[in-house]
């Protein structure tokens, strides 16, 4: 956090997966609080960052929903016959419990798949 001050700190993070992830952050050289958000695999430019944000990832991971966001982008693709063309690709975003499932009492708790009470 030194590159946004001496005294900035996180002041709230969420995760919706391994590489996936967006922070709240107090920037000490600005004086206001910002966000930062990195999702593995999506280009965050202006349009997607208004759609895959902090608030959203919070969102989905605090209302437990099984939403999915469609993200659209324009790469650079190489056809059969070696032309440069730019084509339109679809991403969809969403969150990833694959390890853990939450419990059903609305706390933010998890277990391992195959889990049960003796």
């Amino acid at each position: 956090m030194i590159e946004y001050g001496e005294g900035s700190y996180i002041t709230e993070f969420v995760s919706g997966g391994p590489k996936n992830y967006a922070y709240k952050f107090w920037n000490e050289n600005e004086h206001k609080i910002q966000t930062v958000c990195k999702v593995k695999g999506l280009s965050l430019h202006y349009q997607n960052a208004q759609l895959v944000n902090f608030d959203k990832i919070k969102d989905m991971l605090c209302n437990n929903t099984d939403q999915t966001v469609k993200l659209t982008d324009r790469t650079i693709i190489r056809n059969e016959t070696y032309d440069v063309m730019t084509k339109e690709t679809t991403k969809t975003y969403r969150i990833n419990y694959t390890k853990r499932r939450r419990l059903d009492d609305g706390s933010f708790d998890t277990l391992p798949y195959g889990y049960r009470d003796v």
